[in-house]
């Protein structure tokens, strides 16, 4: 609102009484050629006696604008006057109570070792809107609250603040390494209306890099192996050569040799102990290890950056034995074939070292003219040259000499391992050796006599011969007749 004032005219120029007011405003300069489009005012008073002091308030106007007030007087025709003068003023501002926004997007990233980056989101001047006038930034190595905001570190070059929702930051430098700081902020608007206090973001600047490693263990030591673990001890070094206590190790092992530019493809060993302080024993049991294998091992060290120790001592060992305990299994397809009369030729599928699998070390091949069981097996008479077993599965074969012609043989086979693990015996086959060729007749009879002939009938007579000449006892006769004499050449045409 504003108080206008005025002296009052008359009704005719300077004298008698007026019938009325038209007093309006513009928030631009009033003329005689726009004074009727400005806004008119209501109540305004009854014209008094000319030269009588008068005024009026003027109220709904808009705070903090500029405006220009001109009026009009008319008598009772109407006669209206011309324009009056055209003051001009402006209503006070309205008092700015409402601070900015608090900032809740405060945030820290890019830290180094000396300084981090401070980043959030502008406020306005009026909470959420317009542009604030100044920012407070603070740091502490404790926790900051409202209530001691004020006895944080301030930070010096602060950004201006832009329009509310712009993405601002500054970099805040002369920080310590390996320290952690709290941050938080303020925001002021030109009253200075000043915001609550922003969200608390914490974070730590960088420490000052390591570049010192551990050191190379060098007393890596194998003991008490078992078939698939060992026991690996070491004096453990220390996070700064052998200073400190060290962060991690990795174990590795292989069954070739381990060098610094393979130490990368050894097997990783799991569950390593944590580093203990620099000059302690430290070991532990490796297991899943193949038995009866060969195994080196070795070892680096890293600290928490991390750096890398160079490679180990390499020892070397190897997993024990597991007892061999299982036999070939017992041949079942022993047979024999292509019989001469000194010999005959042995066959079968050649079992493995461990019952059917893998390859066996040795045969024990027998024969006996009598039968061969596993009681008497060690009696029989063992073949010498036996082939050396194949991989399970494989048919074998030897001829066996020095057999007696026409004589009924036994054989059978034992199989063994390298322990040596010895097979049950197999199937026991039997079969002869071709007898000697006979090639000696029986004698000729010399003394066939004829006697006692009837009419259709006559007793002939003679003395038997041996097998082989005049010795043993022949196989058959071929007695024969004719009407005619009989010769050597005609003996098979006879009756």
């Amino acid at each position: 609102s504003v108080l206008v004032s005025w002296t009052s005219p008359g009704d005719d120029n300077a004298a008698g009484t007026a019938a009325s007011y038209d007093l309006r405003f513009s928030t631009s300069a009033i003329t005689a050629g726009n004074f009727g489009s400005a806004t008119p005012v209501t109540g305004e008073p009854a014209p008094a006696v000319a030269g009588t002091a008068q005024s009026m308030t003027v109220s709904g106007l808009t705070a903090g604008t500029t405006y220009f007030f001109a009026m009009k007087t008319s008598d009772e025709v109407p006669n209206v006057s011309p324009i009056s003068n055209v003051p001009t003023g402006s209503t006070l501002v309205t008092p700015d109570t409402t601070p900015p926004a608090a900032v809740v997007s405060l945030s820290l990233g890019t830290w180094t070792q000396t300084s981090v980056l401070a980043s959030w989101t502008a406020p306005g001047d009026d909470n959420a809107v317009g542009t604030a006038a100044t920012y407070d930034l603070r740091f502490s190595t404790s926790a900051i609250t409202a209530a001691n905001f004020a006895s944080a570190a301030p930070v010096t070059g602060e950004p201006a603040p832009a329009v509310a929702g712009t993405a601002q930051s500054m970099t805040v430098s002369g920080l310590t390494a390996g320290t952690t700081y709290f941050f938080a902020m303020k925001t002021s608007d030109e009253v200075p209306n000043v915001s609550p206090i922003s969200n608390v973001p914490t974070g730590s600047t960088l420490v000052t890099p390591d570049t010192t490693p551990p050191a190379a263990i060098a007393n890596l030591a194998l003991g008490t192996w078992t078939q698939s673990s060992v026991l690996v001890s070491w004096t453990s070094p220390g996070d700064d050569n052998a200073v400190g206590t060290a962060v991690s190790y990795d174990l590795r092992f292989s069954t070739s040799a381990i060098t610094a530019g393979n130490f990368g493809s050894a097997t990783p060993v799991a569950g390593e102990p944590a580093p203990a302080v620099a000059g302690t024993a430290q070991s532990m049991t490796i297991s899943g290890l193949a038995a009866g294998t060969n195994y080196f091992f070795a070892i680096k060290t890293s600290d928490e950056v991390p750096n890398v120790s160079t490679v180990s001592n390499v020892p070397t060992g190897s997993t024990l034995v597991i007892p061999d305990t299982t036999p070939p299994a017992a041949i079942a397809n022993l047979s024999l074939g292509s019989w001469t009369q000194t010999s005959v030729l042995a066959s079968w599928t050649s079992p493995g070292d461990d019952n059917a699998a893998g390859t066996a070390t040795s045969f024990d091949l027998r024969f006996s003219t009598s039968a061969i069981t596993a009681a008497n097996f060690g009696s029989a008479t063992p073949v010498a040259g036996e082939p050396v077993p194949a991989v399970a599965g494989t048919t074998q074969s030897m001829t066996v000499s020095g057999l007696a012609a026409g004589t009924s043989y036994f054989f059978a086979i034992k199989t063994s391992d390298e322990v040596p693990n010895t097979s049950a015996i197999s199937n026991v086959p039997t079969g002869s050796t071709l007898v000697t060729p006979d090639t000696t007749p029986p004698a000729a009879i010399a003394n066939l006599a004829l006697s006692t002939w009837t009419q259709t009938s006559v007793l002939v007579g003679w003395t038997s011969p041996g097998d082989d000449n005049a010795v043993g006892t022949a196989a058959s006769y071929d007695l024969r007749f004719s009407t005619s004499a009989i010769t050597a050449a005609n003996f098979g045409t006879a009756w």
